[in-house]
This record gives C-alpha cells, sequence and structure tokens, in this order.
C-alpha cells in the first residue's frame, strides 16, 4: 500500500484527506472509496489515461483507492494526482 495527501475544502475550510492505494488479487477492477462524488468516479479513467501517457501500464490487477477520512465529502478532480 502506499499513500499521498490532498486537501478536501468545505466552504473557506480545508481538511486533510489521506489517499491510500493498494493492489490486490482478483479481476482487474480499480475502486475508488471513502465518499467520492461523481468527478471521483470518473477520475479513474483519467488516472488511467495519465499513467499509460507517462509510459508507464496500468497494472492488471484489483486496485483499491480509499479517501479517508470516509466522512468528509470530497468533491471536485484535484484528487486525481
Amino acid at each position: 500500500m502506499t499513500a499521498s495527501w490532498s486537501v478536501a475544502l468545505s466552504g473557506v475550510d480545508g481538511f486533510a484527506v489521506e489517499v491510500e492505494a493498494a493492489k490486490g488479487g482478483g479481476l482487474p477492477k480499480t475502486l475508488i472509496v471513502g465518499l467520492p462524488d461523481k468527478a471521483l468516479s470518473e477520475a479513474k479513467e483519467r488516472v488511467k489515461a495519465a499513467v499509460r501517457a507517462s509510459g508507464f501500464e496500468w497494472p492488471p490487477q484489483l486496485i483499491t483507492i480509499n479517501l479517508w477520512p470516509a466522512s468528509l465529502p470530497k468533491t471536485g478532480t484535484h484528487f486525481d494526482v
């Protein structure tokens, strides 16, 4: 598992959000969990395209991306990278 940080905005306040990614067994699929909005569910394809455009291959495995804490609403495309 690997992790990075982003920020969820609520009005003028910002809250730290940990973005964790893990590879696992199973059929190739990408899951985003932790109360993502519609833009984040579409982020899977944007991130895959960016990885491939950078000359890397997307792993043919189950990829789970967790946005923590799940209780914070997460909107926008800034969580992509």
